[in-house]
């Protein structure tokens, strides 16, 4: 799930998935690309800080997938820093295809609500537009200063978290 913290890497092996993300203000999730391409890599956001998945990754089919655990992963490319390079070379190769789809997906995106504020008067006709408010937990998940804890922390930090409005 988009902002989990990550815990796998896996590799699909037979089926479908579909790649999605939700976008800040945007309760609905949309797709950016879907791969039926042996050894798509799933989870590869992981390796790298904040160390969460960056999308949602859904099975439209039945799916044989090649799972490790992203620490043991890590592990063994500490040991031996070759086995890492190659490896993860190898995820790029086969990530190329899914960075392409994201980005055709993505200049697809309407984009005109989007207005900042550079002091200028807003274009914008819907200054009073209603905008979902994300819980405690989701907000913990999508900030970079969080990801140093847990999940079970941060369901105790959103769960003491106290709902303010201004």
């Amino acid at each position: 799930k988009q902002f989990e913290q990550s815990h796998s890497f896996y590799f699909l092996l037979e089926g479908e998935v579909n790649f999605s993300i939700s976008v800040e203000n945007n309760s609905d999730e949309f797709s950016v690309g879907k791969s039926d391409e042996q050894f798509t890599p799933i989870g590869w956001s992981g390796f790298r800080a904040p160390n969460r998945y960056a999308t949602t990754v859904r099975c439209d089919t039945p799916c044989t997938l090649l799972k490790w655990s992203l620490d043991k992963l890590i592990k063994l490319f500490d040991e031996d820093p070759l086995i890492g390079k190659n490896f993860l070379c190898f995820v790029l190769q086969k990530a190329v295809h899914l960075l392409n789809q994201v980005w055709s997906e993505l200049t697809k995106f309407n984009n005109s609500d989007w207005y900042v504020d550079f002091g200028q008067e807003s274009e914008s006709e819907q200054e009073n537009a209603t905008y979902a408010v994300l819980t405690p937990l989701e907000l913990l998940r999508q900030s970079p200063f969080f990801e140093i804890f847990t999940e079970n922390e941060l369901d105790k930090l959103a769960g003491i978290a106290e709902k303010k409005y201004y």
